[in-house]
Order: structure tokens, then C-alpha cells, then sequence
């Protein structure tokens, strides 16, 4: 965008305050260099954030297979009560194939519930995933609520 600017103010200045018709040339050749070059960049950094953002996306979905869910779901249930002393939250948390686990940090969760993942780790067929979400990022908010309405609330 700067070389655009740049290349403007050259050829403005090119045919209101030069006079000499071989500098006119020149300055408009280079102006006219500069406009090519930006327009070019610009152009080549939309395609490769574009082909960045795609290979992310499906570099995320393949290794994330739950992010999409996730992100269109929202947080489906919290609850205050822990350590999870509920026979239900246990029998569930043991015992389901697959287990999300979406927190800030996991300190105080991981250590008043380390016999419920000792069972759970026994079974070596579970597959149990954990996300640490950085409470500062911008996007915390939005994984963990489903509807804007939620969002206004905790923000």
C-alpha cells in the first residue's frame, strides 16, 4: 500500500513539477514499476494467506476431527461440582470411547481427579483428548459459548 502511495506522489510530482521530457520518463517508469510490484505483492500475499489458511484448516481437521464440532456446538455443559464425585460423571468419564476435556488449565482438575484418569488411562482402546485454552486469547470466548447472546453475558 506504501509503494502505491509512493508511486502516486511520484507521478503527481512527475507531471505538475518536472519539466525536462527524458526525467519525465524516467520518473514515470519507475512510478509505473513501483504500481506493478505492489499490485503483484498484494496479490501473491492474498493467495498465500489464502492457501495458509486452507492448508490449516484441513491440517486442523484432520488432526482435530472434533475442532468443527466444537466450534459449532459450544460448550455443551458445565458443571461446579468438582472434584466429579456424581457416579453418572464417572461411569461416563470411564467409560465413554472418547472424552473431551476443554479447560483453562488443568492443575487443580487433573490432581482432584487423578483416580478417575488412573481407570480411564488403564483402558488403553479410550482415546481422551485434552484442550488448554489460553484464557487471554480472543477466540476463548468463542469456542466455549454457542450464541451471541452467551457471549455478551460472560463478556
Amino acid at each position: 500500500m506504501i509503494l502505491i502511495i509512493v508511486s502516486a506522489v511520484l507521478l503527481y510530482i512527475t507531471y505538475n513539477y518536472i519539466q525536462d521530457p527524458i526525467a519525465i520518463e524516467i520518473c514515470k517508469s519507475i512510478a509505473y514499476s513501483i504500481i506493478t510490484a505492489a499490485l503483484f505483492t498484494i496479490i501473491i500475499s492474498i493467495f498465500e494467506r489464502n492457501h495458509f489458511e486452507e492448508t490449516l484448516r484441513t491440517l486442523l481437521e484432520k488432526n482435530l476431527p472434533f475442532l468443527d464440532r466444537l466450534e459449532k456446538k459450544g460448550l455443551e455443559g458445565f458443571e461446579s461440582g468438582f472434584p466429579l464425585k456424581n457416579d453418572t460423571y464417572e461411569e461416563n468419564f470411564i467409560e465413554s470411547e472418547i472424552v473431551t476435556v476443554v479447560m483453562n488449565d488443568g492443575k487443580r482438575f487433573f490432581a482432584n481427579n487423578i483416580e478417575l484418569f488412573r481407570k480411564r488411562f488403564n483402558q488403553s482402546y479410550k482415546t481422551t483428548r485434552f484442550i488448554l485454552l489460553d484464557p487471554d486469547a480472543a477466540d476463548s470466548i468463542s469456542v466455549l459459548t454457542r450464541k451471541m447472546i452467551m457471549k455478551e453475558i460472560i463478556t
